[in-house]
């Protein structure tokens, strides 16, 4: 839309003024230097750089960066310490269960896959019926305070199960569970100013990302130091140790008809 016709009218004007019959000018066309000239001379405004960079900042794909802008107002620095012991226990769990129980309880490739079955329809219950229900009667607050009592006693029921119908009960304990991120993302979306809920939830899930290396790598070591003990399960219960920090924090929230959002705090 930067060059219209005249420009056209100029290059139509140099082929008229070639020769016809020259071979070499059969296939000639404007290289860019004699479109340049030409809207120059025809005073035609080209395209001005808007010394903008594309280029990405580093704070976008530093992972630390998520830390230090969630320290920066209280309320996301207490969700990000919900955030980073509730996931880094969940994801401990997720790594671990399969491993767990076919060595625990020897179970096959059937068995298994029917756990992971029963752990999806859960996970399906929830999100699609039981966070529509349970957030707007009971708030995000008490939501996700029952979402993180339930996960700490999967943990410890984990821990100390002693025959494979016991990991089923997990599966039922599931369904409260998952109401914890719904209700984060909800408290955060909510009560952060509208044109700064998109940074402050990716800062929400770079910590989540963290915990994805954190969680596994931590508790494969000591799945794998208590193999041989009398209750190789132990680990588990650092999980609902780490649940049980993340629903104490959960009380430094304030109610849900309180307004979160520091207005003073040009970051939000």
């Amino acid at each position: 839309e930067y060059f219209p016709s005249r420009i056209g009218h100029h290059s139509s004007d140099v082929d008229d003024n070639d020769d016809d019959d020259d071979p070499a000018n059969v296939h000639k066309t404007p290289s860019s230097t004699s479109i340049a000239a030409n809207a120059s001379e025809s005073n035609i405004p080209l395209p001005a750089a808007t010394g903008t960079s594309h280029r990405a900042s580093s704070s976008w794909w530093n992972p630390f960066d998520s830390l230090r802008y969630l320290t920066r107002d209280p309320l996301l620095s207490t969700i990000g310490r919900i955030t980073f012991f509730y996931y880094t226990a969940l994801h401990a769990v997720v790594s671990t269960l399969i491993l767990y129980a076919a060595r625990q309880f020897h179970l096959g490739p059937h068995r298994l896959g029917e756990l992971m079955a029963a752990l999806g329809l859960s996970t399906m219950i929830s999100e699609a019926v039981l966070v529509r229900i349970a957030i707007p009667a009971l708030g995000e607050k008490r939501a996700m305070r029952v979402g993180l009592a339930s996960f700490a006693l999967q943990c410890i029921l984990l821990a100390v199960a002693e025959s494979p119908w016991q990991l089923y009960l997990l599966c039922v304990m599931a369904i409260p569970g998952n109401m914890v991120y719904p209700s984060v993302s909800s408290l955060v979306s909510g009560r952060v100013r509208p044109e700064m809920v998109g940074r402050a939830l990716g800062a929400v899930n770079g910590v989540k990302s963290l915990t994805e290396g954190v969680g596994p790598l931590l508790f494969g070591t000591l799945l794998t130091m208590s193999e041989k003990d009398a209750l190789p399960g132990w680990p588990y219960f650092i999980a609902a140790a780490m649940a049980a920090l993340a629903y104490q924090s959960g009380r430094d929230l304030p109610g849900d008809d309180d307004d979160f959002v520091n207005d003073d705090n040009e970051n939000y």
